[in-house]
């Protein structure tokens, strides 16, 4: 840190809320790459298969005079890393559309809202009956493909992309899958359990097989091995534009909590230079359009 800070003058404004000691210990982190002043931080964090953007600053007015100064500075590091994108979280941030206005002069572009759901109690859950001319088993490897594939499907322009999800793949402490005939028809993907807690990182079910009850299992099956593993709650994201997620967590007895925003930014300037031409040319149209 460049300088000292106390709780009473720090980190005031941050995309994600974090204590002092929350926030050193991301900037020390394995696979951090970071930039300080004065008056706050601004990172690219390697985490769940993304790179993601974190800040923390003293305040709105310190971090409007150094924001792009210091995103300048880190913005080599998104290709030079490898990852399709940058990734940005907003959650509980006060004057959310300032800082969305000053993410749009920096090329990001909304995904969308989504929710945290939380199961407090799942240590004596029951696992879910499967139903007939389905399979489960744990995934393997050679599944890797297909669940791709599947959550491309399944998510549409909400999926995470191949690059996020292969490497989940490598790091999580369980693959689910369910099978009809060799086929897969949907899976689940958790975190390891730590401080007694676990994460869905992700689960889905075939377009074709939906409205079955099958999202229902297999999140049953992914909340039941977290219980199993010794977590005593878990969380999953979901999309409310996806509007099943939610009902599924709901069903299987998760419960509303955090909400917030994802942004992306693409790693190829090329395709954002195009794309900024394009909207000059739209805001064009817009303002002189009248005299055509």
């Amino acid at each position: 840190m460049t300088q000292p800070r106390t709780l009473d003058d720090a980190l005031q404004t941050r995309n994600i809320p974090r204590t002092i000691d929350e926030w050193e210990e991301l900037l020390d982190a394995d696979g951090t790459h970071a930039v300080e002043t004065d008056v706050g931080e601004m990172a690219f964090v390697e985490d769940d298969g993304q790179l993601h953007l974190h800040y923390a600053f003293d305040s709105l007015e310190a971090m409007k005079l150094v924001w792009h100064s210091m995103f300048d500075v880190l913005r080599p590091r998104i290709l030079e890393l490898g990852y399709p994108y940058l990734v940005i979280d907003l959650i509980e941030h006060p004057n959310r559309r300032w800082i969305e206005g000053l993410l749009d002069e920096n090329d990001f572009e909304e995904l969308g809202d989504w929710l945290e759901f939380t199961h407090n109690d799942i240590r004596d859950l029951d696992p879910p009956e499967i139903p007939e001319g389905l399979t489960m088993r744990r995934g393997t490897e050679d599944d890797h493909d297909a669940v791709i594939a599947l959550e491309g499907a399944a998510y549409g322009d909400f999926r995470d992309g191949a690059t996020a999800t292969r490497s989940r793949l490598a790091e999580a402490g369980w693959l689910g899958v369910l099978e009809r005939d060799g086929n897969l028809v949907a899976y689940a993907l958790n975190s390891g359990v730590e401080q007694r807690h676990g994460t869905v990182l992700s689960c889905a079910v075939q377009p074709r097989e939906q409205n079955r009850g099958i999202g229902k299992v297999i999140l049953g099956a992914a909340t039941y091995q977290l219980g199993s593993a010794g977590a005593r709650s878990a969380s999953l994201r979901v999309w409310p534009e996806i509007p099943r997620g939610a009902r599924i967590a709901q069903a299987v007895g998760y419960r509303v909590g955090r909400r917030g925003i994802e942004l992306r930014r693409d790693s190829d300037e090329a395709i954002l230079a195009e794309r900024r031409d394009d909207q000059r040319i739209r805001n064009m149209r817009v303002r002189f359009g009248g005299w055509r």
